[in-house]
């Protein structure tokens, strides 16, 4: 009986060395790819930089807003802060006279700043459209006169 222990034991002994030898091999492959993988940095380099220019937006009309929520309340409260951004998108099409319109990173931060659930009453927003016909949404500042 103990000799059937000890060999048992042995046994697994050496599949565990095995098994040891074969992660350090492995390890020693990793390092290698490594160090011969060029690094991202040489990558960039090598490309030919290209400078984008930032196109300067030509407004032609620029309005301030303010927008009514309250619609977004008469949807399930799961669905509330996505319906706010909906009502935000459907008022600026149909004031502003374009289908294409682009809310800021702010207004839709601003509007689900309580969460999904419960977006505000209502919001003050400066809407410009450009000369493509682009309807820029933006948070409007504190004190102007709506």
């Amino acid at each position: 009986m103990a000799e059937k222990t000890d060999a048992i034991l042995e046994k697994r002994e050496t599949e565990l060395q095995i098994k040891q030898e074969e992660k350090r091999e492995e390890e020693k492959k990793a390092e290698e790819k490594k160090v011969e993988a060029p690094k991202p940095e040489e990558k960039k380099e090598e490309k030919p930089t290209e400078v984008k220019e930032e196109k300067k937006r030509e407004v032609t009309v620029e309005r301030v807003f303010v927008l009514p929520l309250s619609k977004a309340y008469r949807k399930p409260v799961s669905q509330r802060g996505m319906a706010a951004l909906k009502t935000l998108k459907e008022f600026l099409a149909r004031h502003m006279k374009s289908e294409k319109v682009k809310v800021t990173g702010e207004v839709n931060a601003f509007i689900l700043s309580r969460g999904g659930k419960k977006p505000p009453k209502r919001i003050k927003i400066k809407a410009s459209k450009d000369k493509d016909g682009i309807v820029l949404a933006e948070l409007a500042p504190e004190k102007s006169v709506a």
